[in-house]
């Protein structure tokens, strides 16, 4: 399986935050903090969504995981997400 672009991937992780947001995924900004005030996710929330991106990364990397912590972190953007997804894709 090819290995999607950092475009790609962002546009899949907004997805993702959209599932669980309700904001429509064009209207997701790649600044906007996981638990800042435009999101609002909280630590179940973020369990939860490291779950479905772990899948989306054994996808194209079998030996690879998402860890609940990594999503958890303080200050974490949907653009840093995206970075992590992309690089544990590979």
């Amino acid at each position: 399986m090819q290995t999607p672009s950092q475009a790609e991937v962002l546009q899949n992780v907004k997805w993702f935050i959209s599932g669980y947001t309700h904001i429509p995924p064009e209207k997701i900004e790649a600044e906007w903090e996981l638990k800042g005030p435009e999101l609002s996710f909280d630590e179940a929330q973020l369990g939860f969504l490291a779950m479905s991106l772990r899948g989306y990364v054994q996808h194209y990397n079998p030996d690879a995981t998402v860890l609940a912590k990594e999503t958890r972190q303080s200050g974490q953007t949907v653009k840093s997400l995206a970075a992590l997804i992309y690089e544990k894709s590979k």
